[in-house]
């Protein structure tokens, strides 16, 4: 054993026992930032239960001799025994008085060697370990969640009881896609959740999710808190207004591993989006996805002479309106490391559920016009089933997705990831069936200096038969008299076509094939900015005969007349940054240009249509607790679709201001009011004004 020991050891060690009043430690300045002794200074003097010398300094480069040691120990250890029983149970977790009792032994000699006795102390700490366990074997825990809008539009378009849908529109908000119904809501979720030690290595536990909302449905099923399971507008639309409280899941953990069982609600771990992604969530608040419900299992397992691998195995119902339910009845993921770099493989079967019902209940969607007031020119999915002239309704569906993915380490510091996929479709669950493939190349290089830059170029190609499974969208509109949103942006997930598909259509659009580029910088001071560009073709175009191709997906493009065999294409580009000018004052934005074009001498057959999006978001920080923030959005959509002359002219603008305040650490209030103000200098009757206010309190604990 060393003649010397560094003063920060001393410290470490018996800082837990100095228990007195008064404990709350600030930083400790003189600690090297290599110094092998930082986490734990933080940790500690985060906890208020280690403090350096009076002039708040931590001395930990410079050596104690045993002597000083020996010393300063006796004096602790006298304090000790002096103080009554502490309590350190709000303080210490049970691994802190394991080190404490680990230390003491270390350094037990030396300390009967000056006459010093550590039994009281370390009874002491054996009946403080006791308490936190007991402490840490049951802890509660959960969120709550309430949101309050009110909204008000105006405008000829605007109308909550549409006799005429095709005629009267609600006001929509384009960045989002959503529609921005009339009323006024206030809904609210509540999660508790209990967790409990089973043993050494076992911890499970148990969740109770609560929803209301009082008021207008379609403003809180679009705007307010995202519902748990069970009362989503898929599963529970009509009752929604009525407090409602469910078990939402329960699950059980294996903690070496980090394995994980759950049965209820949950989301994928490991399974990766060109596989599954989830159904989308119609609240613009997020998260972008619901999440199934049944049964899930995943972690960590040892394969062989592979090292440790992730896994993931996992069934359940997609939350959908069709008239078929739909099951998972198996999604499996497993990776390892190999050869420098990781394998990921996946596999998903989804299928509708028959029971006694008939073939051909789901409804083919069959698109919407890309703009609001246009009439022609309608996109989609579209296909026909063997032996038919037309497209016809489709079920009971089934699929398999089997997809691999990698990531490997090349020259020049290059990392290198990809993915292929293969689906295979059954329309009506037997019969006739149609395959389709997915790929993905992409490398990216981070380089250091002043700034970080992360640069990286990807290759994409996705079939127009990849996953053409289908499932219908909760008829919100329909019941509450709000028309279903068209599409008006790049990269909609499908929401508001009605329909969405298993696999993430963002990411993967249908139909495309080509590059895509991003730069990011970071700052040493964490100033951002970020440079993006897209160029995708449709990998096949749009004719009679490839749309009316079983499962043929196409969601932008409608058919080409006249012979013409001409693609469309995408470009999509732009940037955002973050800017901090001032200490309290933090800047960001983002501009987005998205581009269609198929041009054509012929007016059916011609496409030139700019959607151009500019966000701003400034935010003061005035107090620790109070932030002012305000922000502006401008949308401008214009060009030509399915005719020679311009005939979409539309400009949305939205300011908003709004504050927030943190009541404490894991509390917060804040209000936020939008002005909406849309014009269209093609179809005025599609103009409009209004308001939105929303009111939020979050708690965690």
């Amino acid at each position: 054993m060393r003649n010397s020991l560094s003063l920060a050891v001393f410290f470490l060690i018996f800082s837990f026992l100095f228990l007195c009043p008064g404990l709350w430690a600030v930083p400790f300045p003189d600690v090297p930032g290599t110094h092998w002794a930082q986490e734990a200074v933080n940790q500690l003097a985060a906890k208020g239960l280690l403090e350096g010398y009076p002039s708040s300094d931590f001395r930990g480069d410079r050596a104690a001799s045993r002597y000083e040691l020996a010393m300063l120990v006796a004096r602790v250890v006298a304090k000790v025994e002096s103080l009554p029983a502490p309590d350190l149970s709000s303080l210490a977790t049970k691994a802190d008085l394991d080190a404490i009792q680990a230390l003491l032994a270390e350094y037990r000699k030396e300390l009967d060697a000056l006459g010093v006795r550590v039994d009281n102390v370390e009874s002491k700490i054996e009946s403080l370990t006791t308490r936190v366990e007991e402490l840490e074997r049951v802890r509660p825990y959960g969120a709550f969640e309430v949101r309050g809008i009110s909204a008000g539009f105006q405008g000829p378009a605007v109308s909550n009881n549409q006799a005429n849908p095709a005629v009267n529109l609600p006001a929509y908000d384009l960045v989002t896609g959503r529609p921005t119904p009339n009323g006024s809501v206030v809904s609210t979720k509540g999660l508790l959740g209990v967790s409990a030690r089973l043993g050494k290595d076992l911890t499970a536990g148990t969740e109770l999710a609560a929803f209301s909302m009082v008021g207008s449905n379609p403003v809180g099923y679009y705007w307010g808190v995202t519902p748990p399971y069970f009362s989503n507008p898929f599963n529970d639309y009509l009752a929604g207004s009525n407090l409602k409280a469910f078990l939402e899941r329960f699950w059980i953990q294996h903690d070496p591993s980090k394995t994980v069982g759950v049965a209820g609600a949950y989301y994928p771990r490991f399974t990766e989006s060109f596989a599954f992604y989830g159904p989308p969530n119609p609240t613009a608040y997020g998260p972008e996805t619901l999440p199934l419900f049944g049964g899930s299992l995943s972690g960590k397992v040892k394969l062989w002479t592979l090292p440790t691998s992730n896994f993931e195995l996992m069934s359940g119902k997609l939350p959908e309106a069709s008239p078929y339910g739909t099951l998972v009845p198996l999604s499996a993921y497993l990776d390892g490391e190999i050869f420098g770099g990781t394998i990921r493989l996946n596999y998903l079967r989804v299928l509708n559920e028959p029971g006694n019902l008939p073939t051909g209940l789901v409804t083919i969607p069959v698109g919407t016009a890309p703009v609001s007031g246009l009439s022609t020119g309608a996109v989609g999915i579209n296909w026909v089933i063997p032996g038919t002239a037309t497209a016809q309704p489709i079920g009971p569906q089934s699929e398999n997705v089997y997809g691999l993915s990698a990531s490997f380490k090349l020259p020049f510091e290059i990392t290198g990831t990809g993915e292929i996929a293969q689906s295979q479709y059954w329309p009506t669950g037997v019969g006739a069936n149609v395959a389709g493939s997915l790929g993905r190349v992409q490398l990216e290089r981070v380089f250091k200096g002043n700034f970080e830059t992360r640069a990286s170029l990807e290759y994409l190609t996705v079939s127009p038969t990849y996953d053409p499974f289908v499932l219908e969208i909760s008829n919100i509109d329909t019941v509450t008299g709000v028309w279903p949103a068209p599409l008006s942006t790049h990269y909609s997930r499908g929401y508001f076509r009605g329909f969405y598909q298993v696999h993430d259509s963002i990411k993967y659009p249908d139909n495309r094939q080509g590059f895509r580029t991003r730069v990011d910088f970071t700052s040493k001071k964490g100033n951002t900015l970020g440079l993006f560009y897209d160029g995708l073709t449709q990998q096949s175009s749009s004719t009679p005969g490839n749309l009316a191709g079983l499962g043929f997906t196409e969601v932008y493009f409608p058919q080409l007349t006249g012979g013409e065999d001409s693609k469309g294409q995408i470009r999509y580009y732009g940037g955002n940054f973050g800017w901090s000018p001032l200490e309290r004052l933090t800047v960001s934005g983002a501009y987005q240009i998205y581009r269609l074009e198929r041009p054509s001498a012929m007016a059916a057959n011609n496409i030139v249509l700019d959607s151009q999006v500019l966000q701003l978001l400034a935010t003061h920080r005035a107090s620790p607790k109070v932030s002012f923030f305000g922000g502006y959005t401008a949308v401008d959509v214009r060009g030509a679709w399915a005719t020679l002359g311009e005939n979409v002219n539309l400009r949305q603008n939205i300011p908003l201001v709004g504050i927030a305040y943190d009541l404490t650490s894991k509390s917060a209030v804040s209000l936020t009011a939008r002005q909406y103000n849309q014009t269209d200098s093609t179809a005025t009757n599609w103009n409009f004004t209004g308001q939105q206010v929303t009111a939020e309190y979050r708690l965690t604990f």
